[in-house]
């Protein structure tokens, strides 16, 4: 297999601020070194932390929200404009989730206010004040559920998914640790360690 080593780099991931840097080469070239890598779409650090992905997805987003709220002013309907939320923007906030899911507040909500804000392009259209509009409200009536929300879904997809063979990797499946009760009394499906 031929590799273009212009197009090959090295990230070293680890938690430690000291990382051991050595000079990898290829075919006599010294590869680049780099912190940060894209990877099928989804952009790693090397402390494997969600930060610099969850930045790409927000300023990619307000740029698409905001081609939305000026292709929309021409007189689009409100379901018009949701069916380009749901099929344009909100993708681009959950594809492949289940690999960088947030886990810090911070980052939940930033990526919830792109919602957030398109709720509140939709409650001036209903000739709410921007300030007056009932996010929750809207929300369920335009039927959008959080987005953490669809996280939680997706990963109990990919868990299901994984457990009854739909997704063939048993590095994966191993790691998961099954309960075979004695009783039948049972309710644990996973065994806990300690």
């Amino acid at each position: 297999m031929c590799l273009n080593s212009s197009k090959c780099n090295v990230i070293s991931f680890t938690r430690r601020e000291a990382t051991i840097i050595i000079d990898y080469q290829l075919n006599e070239t010294s590869l680049n070194r780099c912190v940060v890598i894209k990877d099928l779409g989804v952009y790693w650090n090397s402390s494997l932390t969600p930060e610099h992905h969850i930045d790409d997805i927000c300023r990619r987003a307000c740029r698409i929200l905001g081609l939305i709220a000026r292709v929309s002013r021409n007189g689009f309907s409100v379901r018009a404009i949701t069916t380009l939320y749901k099929t344009i923007l909100r993708p681009l906030l959950e594809y492949a989730s289940v690999a960088w899911k947030p886990y810090h507040d911070t980052h939940v909500c930033r990526i919830q206010s792109i919602q957030r804000r398109f709720v509140r392009m939709v409650g001036i259209r209903y000739g709410y004040a921007y300030r007056n509009i009932p996010v929750e409200e809207l929300e369920s009536e335009l039927n959008l559920h959080t987005l953490a929300k669809r996280r939680d879904v997706a990963d109990l997809t990919f868990l299901f998914k994984l457990v009854n063979g739909n997704i063939d990797s048993p590095q994966l499946l191993e790691k998961l640790l099954f309960r075979v009760p004695g009783t039948t009394r049972s309710a644990d499906i996973f065994f806990r360690t300690q």
